[in-house]
């Protein structure tokens, strides 16, 4: 179109923001591989529910609610995109916002809005909700890779929420929602910040944030030479051990049904252990050598073939099958995670972002003499188990060739799940999120703020009130083909649970299941 003579157009509307203020990049490979599992129902799909009591009278508005979720849109972009499968490969979208008040929309797009009469009661039924395999609550990655869920008490003056986060798991992990939980609650506590990053980002003080690296791509090249390359693989090799022979671990849980789309249940079951009970354990677990991890990994593996007193456990194992060349012993073949966070480097142009996952995992293989608990040292021989498991975790872990291993033992993570999934027996997967009390506290001082940017400023008005987080719940969508395990800590206390589709693995297989493994756990940290 041709501009008439004498028309002055001005330059604002000659430029078309929008082409500089969208970004994008393809999923990398280890992105790319959650798409199958996931699903359209969203299986494996993440999500923290906290619930919320404010002191001193103070209240959340629900315009708070957006600020500081429009900051957090622009600190996190992973937060804020989609995904979009136009192309030969599918790619997030990061759209920055034009101006504040697109930021502001845009956040309370985001958001569900909700009112509730019994707190408990709201948050257990979005528990359920998100766990579930219902397309209604199941999120669509083309819209969006995280959705916010709110609910204030119809009792406006009675200071309760409930502040839900659900992600994707090929963008985040359980310990980097709970980093952006814990930026969203000191966010509305702090009166005033919010809006202060909002104008912050918008006059050019802040530069928009990119979308993160994939790991993939930060993840370093292997060697091009060949006698490292050959170190490499002898390593892998005498860490498998007879798992090289067989993916298929010889003992372990025996799936009791079927896996049918149309009919996948999910149930969790919990275990809280008090904070005296919990510190007992930990000492216990410190005094002997081994985490918290190590021990509750080797409790779940004997639990599948043994009671707490060394009582065989019926026909619920295979025992030891025919390619076990130690047929005096029980082998089981576990899959632990890795926050390889430390292990990548970002690249220069990128801005450090905690809410990414950066995870690997890797194989622990144990080989124990059955009956395992039932010998003179009872209970107790799981210490030295445990150590024969951290044992393993180190020469995997800290060895020279760490990446050369974590590319040769992909492969074998696709012959344990295809085992898994024709009714082979396994161990299910263990996600230990650690000591999680620094990453999310419990208490936050409201205070008003004219803090700018990232924590600089002088806080001028501490308040009286205070936000409190009274209950912790982190979960994940469940997973038609096989269980895993959730182990953490929080407020001083020992948080177990596990997941599982109970049209594949009955209540009746797994509630024991899980029993003998706190019952262990409970009993040796007792001790």
């Amino acid at each position: 179109m041709q501009i008439p003579n004498g028309v002055k157009i001005p330059r604002d509307l000659l430029v078309v923001r929008e082409t500089t203020l969208t970004y994008s990049r393809p999923l990398g490979p280890s992105e790319m591989g959650y798409l199958p599992v996931r699903n359209i129902y969203g299986f494996s799909d993440g999500f923290t529910i906290v619930t919320l009591a404010c002191e001193g009278g103070h209240v959340i508005s629900d315009e708070q609610v957006v600020l500081a979720t429009a900051v957090l849109r622009l600190r996190h972009p992973l937060f804020a995109a989609r995904v979009s499968f136009t192309g030969p490969i599918p790619e997030y979208v990061y759209n920055v916002p034009v101006s504040p008040a697109h930021a502001i929309k845009e956040a309370r797009m985001q958001i569900e809005f909700h009112a509730f009469t019994d707190q408990a009661e709201e948050a257990a039924t979005l528990r359920s909700r998100w766990g579930g395999a219902d397309l209604r609550d199941a999120l669509d990655v083309r819209n969006g890779t995280c959705t916010v869920w709110w609910g204030r008490d119809v009792d406006q003056i009675s200071g309760r929420y409930i502040f839900g986060l659900q992600a994707t798991h090929f963008v985040t992990g359980g310990r980097p929602r709970l980093n952006l939980v814990r930026e969203f609650l000191e966010l509305l506590a702090a009166l005033g910040r919010a809006e202060a990053q909002l104008a912050a980002y918008f006059s050019g003080e802040r530069p928009a944030v990119n979308i993160p690296a994939s790991q993939d791509s930060l993840e370093p090249p292997l060697t091009a030479d060949l006698e490292e390359l050959r170190s490499g693989q002898a390593a892998f090799e005498k860490i498998m051990g007879s798992s090289m022979v067989s993916a298929i671990p010889s003992a372990g849980l025996v799936p009791d049904g079927t896996i049918e789309m149309g009919k996948v249940s999910a149930h969790i079951i919990r275990h809280e252990w008090s904070q005296a009970e919990t510190v007992k354990i930990l000492r216990a677990c410190k005094a002997n050598g081994v985490t918290i991890t190590q021990l509750a990994n080797t409790a779940a593996a004997l639990a599948t073939v043994e009671d707490v007193d060394g009582t065989t456990i019926g026909d619920r194992s295979t025992g030891v099958n025919d390619l076990s060349p130690t047929s005096g012993s029980y082998r089981f073949s576990l899959t632990q995670a890795l926050d390889v966070t430390t292990k990548v480097q970002a690249t220069q142009d990128e801005e450090r972002s905690d809410f990414v996952l950066r995870v690997s995992v890797y194989p622990i293989n144990l080989s124990v003499p059955r009956p395992a608990l039932a010998g003179p040292e009872g209970l107790s021989a799981l210490w030295a188990i445990a150590r024969d498991f951290k044992a393993g975790h180190i020469a995997f872990v800290q060895s020279p060739y760490f990446w050369h291993l974590t590319r040769l033992y992909k492969p074998y993570r696709l012959l344990k799940y295809m085992a898994m999934a024709s009714g082979k027996p396994y161990v299910p997967y263990m996600s230990s999120l650690g000591d999680c009390t620094k990453l999310l506290p419990t208490r936050y001082v409201v205070t008003r703020s004219d803090v700018d940017g990232e924590g600089g400023g002088t806080r001028t008005d501490v308040r009286s009130g205070a936000v409190r987080v009274v209950n912790l719940d982190i979960a994940g969508k469940v997973i038609p083909v096989s269980d895993s395990f959730l182990l953490w800590t929080w407020d001083e206390k020992l948080h177990f649970q596990i997941r599982h589709n109970t049209s594949r693995t009955s209540v009746a297989l797994v509630d024991p299941y899980f029993r003998r493994i706190v019952d262990m756990l409970t009993k040796i940290g007792m001790q």
